[in-house]
């Protein structure tokens, strides 16, 4: 038996059920001021400051005022003047209540909306992607020095020189890399960046030949280039990518610098033995022309405050605008385990594969089983540690304790790791020695859901240059830990040293970051905002002043 056929305009309509205490007006109050938010923040911070009182006022507390009252009446409240540009920012914002203006919203600073791209995933896979050749690029000589070195006699020191240089150059464009994404754009930052560093890996087997002092150079350029990577993909990840899934993106991000390490270690030996060490630097440095035509089609949006001078974002101001936040011991926190965490990762990107040759006397054939995994696991476990992060701060664990236990795991477990790999409990063997090195890196990638996601926390709208800073202490570790790393070899020939002096760092960044890390925004992140605003101030009062009214009570 069939059933009536029901009449769908006539039937009663069910409505959900609502908690006890909801009232229908909160939700309507509630819609309209999500609405203002994403539909209107553009248009707010463009132009409100400068029509009408009424213009300014309405969209943000309409929401908040019980009972409709005129745009006079609304203007007397906040004791401002009626009329067109007759509102002064810092006046109006000084009387707003701290609940429409004044508390920090996700993935953005104090009273604004981060702008969520609508092809954000397109842009944070070519993001990822020129991550991956940046890595897969710097990495391409930690495998061709074993035959550089064979063919110029150099010996373990300068090596350690050569794979050095490149952090000298990579240190020295991590802050204004990043502030000039936070304040330009990523786009162009991250071209300019890709190309340069490309040329760099390209002409590296010509100026080798050329000379000592020449390769070095080369090697700075290298890493001036690539500086800039990082902090403009993670500035384009704070402002496009929404709040929930930024520890993800991070994860990406970071998981394609351990594929892009991993495919060097991968392809380079056989590179070397099939065509010579020198083939692997252009091919690698070609990769470029597959990179760069699909990143300058996809739109990418600029920020809303944008610069319209590069000379808003000179060194000088990058240094008086960033200091006050620098000095935050949440800040220093980042800073100090990028440091103690970079001595061992960039350590051992450019030493393992000699750590193998000669420790367990493993040809150059054979590396790529030893050398790969290790960065593999990193990549899978990294995007397994952002996903966990992001779905354990929506479950309502607190935010700093997923970042502190991630980071704690993603140091200690490598610091045993590397101790036992080194010690007689390897018993000479290489696979159970990179067995250990293998547990080691995979597990130093949970630091993802840690430290390399904390800057997104605590200055998301320096998220750019906060991580610049934290990269350049990353890098500086690497320009130290490379040569002290040949100089040990040289002096001792022990790898357990080695690996002591690296177990060490991860046990101090460890504990530095457990005791002082944050996870809220800071105070001193809108510190660069406010003097802006008082600049618009200033030029939209000289034509007309502010007229003071006495606040009249409404009722």
């Amino acid at each position: 038996m069939e059933n009536p056929p029901v009449d769908v305009f006539s039937a009663p309509v069910r409505r959900s059920r609502r908690p006890p205490g909801c009232k229908q007006l909160d939700r309507r109050r509630f819609a309209i001021s999500i609405c203002c938010l994403f539909l209107g923040a553009a248009k707010l911070r463009r132009r409100a400051w400068q029509a009408s009182a009424y213009y300014a006022d309405g969209p943000l507390l309409c929401f908040l005022q019980p009972r409709p009252i005129n745009a006079e009446q609304r203007c007397r409240s906040h004791g401002i003047a009626a009329g067109p540009r007759a509102i002064n920012k810092s006046t109006f914002k000084s009387r707003l209540p701290s609940q429409a203006l004044g508390a920090p919203l996700p993935g953005g600073s104090s009273g604004e909306q981060p702008q969520v791209a609508a092809n954000w995933p397109m842009i944070l896979g070519l993001s990822a992607l020129g991550i991956f050749i940046s890595y897969a690029d710097r990495s391409n000589i930690s495998v061709a020095i074993i035959s550089m070195t064979q063919e110029f006699h150099w010996s373990k020191t300068f090596e350690g020189w050569v794979l050095a240089s490149f952090f000298a150059g990579y240190a020295g464009t991590q802050l204004l890399g990043g502030q000039l994404a936070d304040k330009l754009g990523g786009k162009a930052v991250l071209a300019t960046g890709l190309a340069v560093w490309s040329l760099a890996t390209f002409v590296t087997p010509a100026v080798a030949a050329a000379g000592a002092a020449p390769l070095i150079a080369v090697r700075v350029l290298l890493g001036l280039g690539e500086g800039v990577a990082f902090p403009a993909v993670h500035s384009i990840i704070s402002r496009l990518v929404p709040t929930e899934r930024q520890s993800v993106a991070v994860a990406i991000v970071t998981a394609a610098s351990y594929a892009g390490a991993a495919l060097a270690f991968l392809l380079v030996p056989a590179v070397i033995s099939n065509f010579g060490w020198a083939t692997s630097f252009e091919a690698f440095g070609a990769c470029a022309l597959l990179w760069l035509p699909a990143w300058l089609l996809v739109d990418i949006p600029k920020p809303q405050n944008e610069a319209k001078e590069v000379s808003a974002v000179a060194p000088g101001q990058i240094i008086s605008e960033l200091w006050p936040l620098l000095q935050r011991r949440e800040v220093l926190a980042i800073c100090i385990a990028q440091y103690c965490g970079s001595w061992g990762l960039y350590g051992l990107i450019s030493w393992l594969p000699t750590f193998f040759s000669e420790q367990y006397g493993v040809p150059l054939s054979e590396l790529p089983a030893l050398t790969f995994v290790p960065y593999l696991l990193q990549a899978v476990v990294g995007v397994a540690a952002g996903a966990i992060a992001d779905r354990a701060i929506a479950s309502g664990t607190n935010k700093i304790d997923v970042r502190k236990r991630l980071q704690t795991l993603g140091m200690l477990v490598p610091a045993f790791a590397l101790l036992a790999a080194a010690s007689p409990l390897a018993a000479g063997s290489a696979q159970t020695g990179a067995l250990l090195i293998d547990i080691g890196l995979a597990c130093s990638a949970f630091t993802v859901g840690g430290v390399s996601a904390n800057h997104l926390d605590v200055a998301p709208r320096h998220a750019g240059a906060v991580f610049g800073a934290g990269n350049t202490a990353a890098t500086l570790a690497g320009l130290a830990a490379v040569p002290v790393t040949g100089a040990i070899l040289d002096a001792t020939g022990s790898w357990s040293l080695v690996f002591g002096v690296t177990a060490a760092h991860y046990f101090v960044g460890a504990c530095v970051f457990a005791a002082w890390a944050g996870a809220e925004a800071l105070p001193e992140d809108n510190v660069g905002e406010d003097s802006k605003d008082s600049k618009e101030d200033s030029e939209v009062t000289s034509s007309e002043p502010v007229t003071p009214v006495e606040p009249v009570d409404t009722l």
